[in-house]
C-alpha cells in the first residue's frame, strides 16, 4: 500500500497528531523538562487518581493483546498489522531504553521531593510531590517511554482501521490522554512520552504500508 495514500486517508490522525507533537517539541525546547513536569504534578484530584491508574493499562499487553486477538477474527490482515505494529514498536523501545539509554525516572529525579511525598511530608521548598496510591514507582528505564509506544501504535492501527473521521480522531485522542497518564502519574517525562509516541506511530504506519492488502491466514491457502 502507498505510504502518501495512507498519510491521505487518515489525515484526520496524522495532521493532528503531527501538530500535537510539534506544540509538545515547542513546550520542551522552551521549559526544561523538570519545571514541565512539577507543573503537571500540581494539577491533581480524586478522580484524576482514579482514572489515569486505569486508563494507563491501555498501554499494556493485557489490553494490547486481546485487541489484536479480536482484530485477527474480525480480518486477518488487521490482526497481523496491529500485532507487527505493536510488536516492532515495543522491541524498539525496549533496545532504546534498556540499551542505548538508561535515563532517571521522576522518581529519582525528584528524589527527595517523592521521599517527602511517601512519607506524607511536605517539603517547605517547593511544594508537596504528588503521588498516586497503589502504583508501583519505577526508577530508571525512562526514555522513552514503553506505555505511550505501546498505545499509541494499537490506536494508530484502529484509526487507520476506521472509515469515519470521528473515530480516526477518537483513537487519536483516546492515545494522547493514556500518554498522559504516564506524566500525571510521574512514571515518565514528557519527552519520554512524545517519542514513545512517535515510535508508535511510526511502526502503525510502516507495517500498514509493508503489508500486503490481499494477505490472508496460511490455513485458508490452497
Amino acid at each position: 500500500m502507498d505510504c502518501k495514500k495512507v498519510f491521505g486517508e487518515n489525515r484526520w490522525f496524522y495532521w493532528p497528531y503531527i501538530l500535537l507533537f510539534v506544540l509538545c517539541a515547542v513546550v520542551l525546547i522552551t521549559v526544561p523538562k523538570g519545571d514541565i513536569h512539577m507543573a503537571i504534578n500540581r494539577h491533581y484530584c480524586a478522580f484524576g487518581d482514579f482514572f489515569f491508574k486505569c486508563i494507563t493499562q491501555a498501554g499494556t499487553f493485557t489490553v494490547i493483546v486481546p485487541v489484536c486477538i479480536i482484530l485477527f477474527i474480525m480480518s486477518f490482515r488487521k490482526g497481523l498489522v496491529a500485532t507487527a505494529a505493536s510488536l516492532s514498536s515495543w522491541l524498539l523501545v525496549q533496545f532504546f531504553k534498556r540499551v542505548v539509554f538508561d535515563m532517571p525516572r521522576p522518581k529519582v529525579f525528584f528524589n527527595v521531593l517523592v521521599q517527602y511525598a511517601e512519607n506524607g511530608i511536605a517539603p517547605s521548598d517547593g511544594g508537596p510531590f504528588h503521588v498516586v496510591d497503589g502504583i508501583h514507582m519505577h526508577s530508571w528505564h525512562s526514555f522513552p517511554s514503553g506505555h505511550a509506544c505501546g498505545v499509541f501504535a494499537i490506536c494508530a492501527c484502529l484509526a487507520m482501521f476506521a472509515k469515519k473521521p470521528v473515530w480516526k480522531v477518537f483513537w487519536l485522542v483516546f492515545a494522547a490522554v493514556a500518554s498522559y497518564s504516564r506524566l500525571y502519574l510521574s512514571q515518565h517525562f514528557l519527552l519520554d512520552v512524545e517519542v514513545g509516541s512517535l515510535i508508535g506511530v511510526a511502526c502503525a504506519l510502516a507495517c500498514q504500508v509493508l503489508v500486503p492488502d490481499n494477505v490472508s491466514a496460511p490455513w485458508k491457502r490452497k
